[in-house]
């Protein structure tokens, strides 16, 4: 079971003391065997091994030695660990008097003794004793050298201070500490996860702080109040989207602009982030001189404000708050962003069974707050939709699937969205691939026909930002040659990720075969749009073994629109560790030989994952058409929600992504666009691409053909608003 931190166990004995090897080299080893058997929760053996290794230090080392010490705190851990208070008291306090003499009172080691005193009171009910070294130990770590307010063991110690006062029944004391431990948690974040090396480590951070938005949520929705609700809804306005809009906007920075002193300025924000990142917690560097690293970053981000109108524009948004969201909601309209979260248990420090919690926010109401229950569910919905042959196998219909999402995801809220004509939906984990507007109300009409539906990547997008000025022009693939190209050599020299996500690849698909019915697709596009649209370059359209992957990367200009009519992908399984956007992907000319393990001459493998598909330059693109299967899905990630496709295009710097939910017919998906851009380029004044998408999928519903009301033909199809 998951735990948050509460006593610490200490590092000596994950990485074993240097003195302590050179004496006794069975120390170490002993050290290592504990942190084994703790890791697997086998407490009697670690405990055994614990006790030979104070054995050995006090023997080698005598009796008040640092590492000895570390010994005797890391054996009351497990003690307490096991619910042996009585023996794990004594070792407290030995290890934190002799610390304090040893060490001194302010010592890292010496606050981890207070801090887990601490932890015992607080086990055993003596809240009143335990809650002054709790703030002892925080406070010290506020002001100590190499630590500081924003430094992790910081912001555990503000952790158990908040868990005590909740358990305590202090419930407005609690919650102005969740308040500081998310503020903290924000600074430290913003500078981290921005120069973070690695998709996993940037995870990794966003996990850590996971823990305590779930501890956040627990505690607002057991203590009810309208302070702790608006809380919860900032909370969860805040995280997520993160980091793409981030990369986003610095990424469309540097593309839009060429005045020299603006790129300056972007290059000192970068290298002010990652050489603080570098220093955050080492504990060689002085908080002074952390401090003026910050100091310089900040200038450098102000500077850059007073500079650039659309940075200043975007720290205003990103930082939105859930009042700023309800005052840009436009009248009678409601936004529900949904979060998925772990409850914890205050008592015994534990995460129960994820659950789905929905912030609903309206222009004149304050924000509510509903549990919607555990959270498995709409995983096994999630799959039920996407796989007509798993339904078949348990023989449920897609209507029913559709009927329990509306009664599970909609109805709990009815009282809160009465009178909305327009309904903002912010997915979280695997409900970014349900298709609301398909949903069966209780009067058997679809969701699509009570509510224009609205699907965005946070409600933080409803806040006013900048907007590029539009691309020009239409760029479209289709008819594409998946085994036509000419071969320069085999992968072996390309990037081990990429190799390792082809190798997947490969395992799930032996080939792609031709879709017929895309070439007259872009083609039918195409003569449409210059039709209409003539003051715009001539559309560009690639087909047959012109439309490479190569050719799209090399666009020289923004297109207003890129259409992509071809394989799209989401591999369910043999997902490449720590890089989920590679388990997504579209296909170019020569995709099948690179499933056979060839590059193209252009030097491209036919394939284009969600992670290449990132740094293509759309800022200033309208709205990206994936007419193909699966490109709405995604891994599922704490922050960033669904990781594929559409988050990549939207980091990209594409305004709107159309995609599919699940595998959609040829000719399907044809007619399904062929009708979609009549409706988009019909219309007059402001270009309104949810509204053409509304009501193309009405028609459908209207029609008196029966295989054109089959949602299977129109629900797939879903636009993401960035």
């Amino acid at each position: 079971m998951r735990r948050i931190p509460i006593a610490i166990f200490c590092a000596a004995v994950l990485m074993g003391p240097v003195s302590a090897q050179e004496d006794t080299p069975d120390y170490s080893a002993l050290n290592a065997k504990v942190v084994t058997a703790y890791n697997e929760g086998r407490y009697a053996d670690a405990i055994e091994l614990a006790k030979a290794a104070l054995d050995v230090a006090e023997t080698a080392l005598g009796p008040e030695h640092p590492d000895t010490l570390t010994s005797v705190n890391n054996l009351a851990v497990l003690y307490r660990s096991t619910g042996r208070y009585g023996e794990a008291e004594p070792l407290y306090r030995r290890a934190l008097e002799a610390r304090e003499r040893v060490l001194g009172p302010e010592h890292p080691d010496t606050l981890r003794s207070v801090n887990n005193l601490a932890a015992l009171y607080e086990n055993t009910g003596r809240y009143g004793e335990a809650e002054p070294l709790f703030r002892r130990a925080l406070e010290a770590s506020e002001e100590a050298d190499g630590y500081g307010p924003m430094h992790p063991t910081t912001v555990v110690y503000n952790g158990n201070l908040a868990f005590l006062l909740a358990n305590s029944d202090r419930p407005q004391d609690a919650l102005r500490a969740f308040r500081q431990i998310d503020q903290r948690l924000d600074q430290w974040l913003r500078v981290e996860v921005s120069n973070a090396r690695s998709a996993a480590m940037r995870r990794e951070l966003l996990t850590l702080n996971s823990n305590y938005q779930d501890a956040s949520f627990s505690f607002v929705l057991q203590n009810p109040s309208r302070a702790g609700t608006r809380f919860a809804a900032d909370l969860t306005l805040k995280w997520k989207k993160r980091i793409a809009q981030e990369d986003a906007v610095l990424n469309n920075l540097v593309r839009e602009t060429d005045d020299s002193a603006v790129l300056d300025l972007i290059a000192k924000v970068k290298a002010g982030r990652a050489g603080l990142s570098r220093i955050a917690f080492d504990p060689a560097i002085s908080t002074e001189d952390k401090t003026r690293r910050r100091e310089t970053l900040e200038a450098a981000e102000a500077e850059l404000r007073a500079a650039s109108e659309k940075f200043r524009r975007f720290q205003r948004v990103s930082a939105a708050s859930a009042d700023d969201v309800s005052l840009a909601l436009p009248r009678n309209s409601a936004l529900v962003e949904y979060k998925l979260f772990d409850p914890f248990d205050f008592e015994t420090g534990d995460f129960g069974e994820q659950r789905l919690l929905a912030v609903v926010l309206r222009p004149d109401a304050d924000p509510a707050l509903v549990d919607l229950g555990e959270a498995g569910v709409y995983f096994t919905s999630q799959a039920l939709i996407a796989n007509s042959e798993l339904r078949a196998e348990h023989e449920v219909p897609f209507d029913a699937v559709m009927r329990h999402s509306f009664n599970t995801l909609i109805a709990p809220l009815a009282d809160h969205l009465s009178g909305a004509g327009t309904l903002y939906i912010s997915p979280d984990g695997p409900l970014g691939a349900l298709p609301f507007e398909a949903f069966l109300t209780e009067t058997g009409t679809r969701l699509i026909e009570r509510f224009d539906l609205r699907t965005l990547q946070t409600g933080r997008d409803l806040v006013a930002r900048d907007r590029p000025a539009t691309g020009k022009g239409l760029v479209a693939f289709g008819g594409i040659d998946f085994d036509a190209i000419a071969l320069a050599g085999d992968f072996r020299d390309t990037n081990d990720d990429f190799r390792a996500a082809l190798d997947s690849t490969r395992q799930q698909f032996s080939g792609f075969k031709a879709l017929e019915q895309s070439a007259s697709e872009v083609t039918y596009i195409g003569d449409l749009y210059g039709a209409l649209r003539t003051d715009e370059p001539s559309p560009k359209i690639f087909t047959g073994q012109r439309a490479t992957e190569a050719a799209l990367k090399s666009l020289q200009s923004t297109p207003r629109v890129l259409h992509l009519a071809t394989h799209g992908y989401y591999l369910q399984s043999g997902s490449i560790d720590g890089r989920p956007l590679l388990q997504s992907g579209v296909t170019f000319a020569g995709a099948n030989n690179a499933l056979a393990g060839k590059l193209g001459a252009d030097g491209e493998n036919g394939i284009l994952h969600a992670l290449e598909a990132q740094t293509l330059n759309l800022y200033g693109t309208e709205l990206v058409v994936l007419s193909a299967c699966e490109t709405g899905q995604g891994a599922h990630d704490y922050s960033e929600g669904l990781e594929g496709l559409p988050r990549a295009f939207y980091v990209a710097g594409a305004q709107n992504v159309l995609a599919a939910l699940w595998p959609v017919g040829d000719r399907s998906a044809k007619e399904f666009m062929q009708r979609f851009y009549d409706n988009w380029l019909a219309q007059t004044g402001a270009s309104k691409p949810a509204a053409a998408l509304r009501k193309t999928k009405l028609e459908y519903l209207a029609s008196t053909d029966a295989q054109d009301r089959d949602p299977a033909n129109w629900a797939p199809f879903v636009l993401f608003e960035g």
